[in-house]
């Protein structure tokens, strides 16, 4: 049973208020929560009525939605006078996100899904917060891959990035959300720290704490990442990073063409026919399968 959203703000070491919103249902089985990439929003996975979340409220999961500083309806709006990088999401705004669900939904196994980047961002946390009690972790677009962005092709995915992010991010001091692509200005400090990451070693740019170094000697969740075929060097990317991080029980999921417009359109997002008929079955198969390894 369906019983609709309560939104919650939560003041954050910032000055600003975080936006998490809580979908739950009757009886849930576990909690599920989402959390958007750069530039993105809570409104990419949908609401109660249609979409991912939808689709979770169906399997009898409840959803929490997680907007970073500055994105969708937290508050203030990106603008050049944020100051917020990966060490802000990560040790702090997480952190703060999951002491209130804890509150909210302490006795259910917990999910965590990433779009994007977001994915990083969550395996960052697991290094940083080693004892959190996550049952499975989803990476939708893995590694902030062009599958999981709205541009006509890879090769403009990479021209934006590459070279009008820099160019307007020095003269803006932030990147605006018609750049982006998505439904979100971006930080320059998270943007920036993010494309370092995808290029070399995770290792956080505040304090130094090694990120990638912590999660090889880690026994990470059960994991599903989700990828696209269009390159063959994404299917690479994935796997060899899925061989480098800490023992777990971990599976590549890689969408065909018309599946993979479900990761990416910003409002279908997760939400087009297509990848709802050939995605979401084997979703509700994985959620599943570790639900029953839970009561096991």
């Amino acid at each position: 049973m369906i019983l609709g959203v309560t939104q919650y703000r939560l003041p954050n070491r910032l000055g600003g208020q975080l936006s998490l919103n809580h979908y739950p249902c009757k009886e849930a089985k576990a909690s599920v929560l989402l959390l958007h990439g750069l530039g993105g929003t809570a409104r990419q996975f949908g609401d109660h009525q249609q979409g991912f979340i939808n689709f979770c409220l169906a399997q009898g999961l409840e959803v929490f939605t997680l907007e970073l500083h500055g994105h969708g309806q937290s508050w203030p709006s990106v603008s050049s006078r944020t100051r917020y990088g990966i060490n802000d999401v990560v040790e702090h705004d997480l952190a703060l996100f999951m002491k209130h669900i804890d509150r909210l939904a302490a006795d259910v196994p917990r999910f965590l899904v990433g779009q994007g980047f977001a994915g990083v961002l969550w395996l960052a946390y697991m290094a940083r917060f080693p004892d959190a009690k996550v049952q499975g972790m989803l990476h939708l677009g893995w590694l902030g891959s062009s599958s999981n962005l709205p541009t006509p092709s890879a090769l403009f995915h990479r021209l934006r990035l590459s070279v009008l992010a820099p160019i307007f991010g020095r003269v803006l001091g932030y990147l605006p959300a018609w750049l982006m692509g998505r439904g979100s200005a971006e930080a320059l400090d998270l943007f920036k720290q993010a494309q370092s990451w995808m290029r070399g070693q995770w290792c956080d740019p505040k304090d130094e704490f090694p990120y990638w170094q912590r999660l090889s000697e880690l026994s990470l969740p059960p994991s599903l990442y989700v990828t696209d075929g269009g390159e063959h060097a994404r299917i690479r990317t994935a796997r060899q990073m899925m061989r480098n991080l800490g023992q777990h029980d971990c599976c590549l999921l890689v969408l065909d063409q018309k599946s993979r417009k479900g990761v990416a359109q910003l409002e279908g997002s997760l939400q087009t026919p297509e990848f709802a008929d050939n995605f979401y079955p084997i979703l509700s198969t994985w959620f599943g399968t570790h639900l029953t390894a839970t009561e096991i």
